[in-house]
């Protein structure tokens, strides 16, 4: 299933558009003017980083969202083969691309799953009324949530940065390939962990609490070696996590909500504690992120977070943790490349409270045969990792932590058939 349902509500948490989402009324894939705006919103989603979200069926009355779905001779006209030959006749270079049908409340809506560029920005090769124009590079301007050619410095410089990332990442991997080392310097012997534990002591708040009252991540990225201001302007923290968070679904990691952002004397911090999502998050000059985030399954849908029985299950939903896994080591990868990174990167994962809990999963379609339990009561994972093997290939590293969790679930799965799953989930085919 390539969007499930549970996905598919969280949009309609979000209660407005996003960087990542764009949402459009119901209309004919046949009537070109609509469909000109649908290739235009794909264009501008493929030259974000993380790509996004292009969901048809919702109406936006006044800034207030209203899913009211497509009409049947509107939604009848909508499969993705003619979809990607529209797409192909306006887009160069071509666009990856995923189309689902989802059905809500007997409401049909169409939900576009955009992969980011894979090399080079895509520019639009002809002209179609005022919608389209030959030449044009569209985006998700960082000003407003909505579809626009690239028309400020600031724009232009994300596209520019991530397409420089994408040519060091793939030049590391060739020449890792190799065997020829592209990273030089000297290393710290040790770092000083008494600074950094200190930095991650001050990160304790309310929401701290309430996060670990049940299920929860901890997760610590850092350089190995610590200088108080590696990042000497502290006016650059938000802009640098605000570039790294990855945004494969409608809930960035870590999200970043600007008007609610904390500072002190040497970082940023902000908690969020909404429905299910509970996560707190501090980033430092010294390149250290901390964040802490609750299992979405242990917390409910209602505004305070309240499950309708009042008690957490004691499951753990494995696709969810194998999308945590990728976001925690892609965002790694992206921190390894800035002033927050240096030649050797350390990556903490802590997934606590597991005790008697099993792996399920809330898709039909991935329905576990038997059950899988652990009587262990976290897992921790501390790995020391050089820049460039945690840039060239995160994914790889995030596979490996995933099948050390799962083993101890007493679920021997390979590497390869995890590969295979996260290679079905649309998330983790933008990233």
């Amino acid at each position: 299933m390539p969007f499930s349902e549970e996905e598919f509500d969280s949009l309609q948490t979000l209660g407005h558009e996003h960087r990542g989402v764009e949402f459009k009324c119901s209309g004919k894939l046949t009537t070109m003017e609509f469909a000109a705006t649908i290739v235009r919103a794909i264009l501008g989603m493929s030259n974000r980083r993380d790509g996004g979200l292009v969901v048809i069926g919702v109406e936006d009355n006044n800034g207030r969202l209203e899913w009211k779905g497509m009409l049947p001779d509107d939604y009848a006209t909508w499969n993705n083969n003619d979809l990607a030959d529209k797409v192909a006749i306006f887009a160069d270079p071509s666009v990856n691309f995923e189309m689902a049908n989802i059905k809500k409340e007997n409401r049909d809506f169409i939900v576009i799953i955009i992969s980011e560029f894979e090399d080079t920005p895509i520019f639009c090769k002809k002209d179609f009324g005022q919608k389209l124009r030959k030449g044009a590079l569209y985006c998700r301007s960082r000003h407003k949530p909505e579809t626009s050619e690239v028309a400020t410095e600031e724009d232009m410089r994300d596209l520019i940065e991530l397409s420089t990332e994408k040519q060091l990442r793939r030049f590391i991997r060739m020449a890792n390939a190799a065997n020829i080392s592209v990273m030089t310097g000297q290393q710290k012997d040790e770092a000083d962990n008494t600074e950094f534990e200190k930095q991650r002591k001050s990160l304790q708040s309310n929401i701290s609490d309430k996060i670990r009252s049940r299920g929860y991540w901890e997760v610590v990225i850092r350089p190995k070696d610590f200088v108080k201001e590696r990042i000497p302007d502290f006016s650059k923290l938000l802009p640098i996590i605000k570039n790294c968070a990855v945004s494969w679904r409608g809930w960035d990691f870590p999200q970043v909500v600007d008007n609610e952002l904390l500072s002190n004397f040497d970082g940023i911090n902000q908690s969020v504690s909404f429905m299910k999502f509970n996560e707190e998050w501090a980033f430092f000059q010294s390149g250290q992120f901390i964040h802490y985030c609750g299992f979405y399954n242990d917390w409910g849908e209602s505004e305070d977070g309240q499950l309708t029985d009042g008690h957490p299950s004691r499951k753990l939903d494995y696709i969810e943790t194998l999308i945590r896994l990728f976001e925690i080591y892609e965002l790694a990868a992206r921190l390894a490349i800035t002033e927050a990174g240096s030649e050797r990167m350390c990556v903490y994962t802590r997934i606590a409270d597991l005790e008697g809990r099993q792996l399920y999963t809330p898709d039909p379609m991935r329905i576990m045969m038997r059950k899988f339990r652990t009587n262990m009561p976290e897992f921790v994972k501390d790995y020391t990792i050089g820049k460039e093997s945690l840039v060239s290939d995160p994914k790889r590293h995030a596979l490996e932590v995933a099948r050390q969790l799962f083993l101890r679930f007493d679920w021997n799965i390979t590497i390869e058939r995890l590969y295979e799953i996260a290679n079905s989930i649309p998330f983790l085919l933008r990233g």
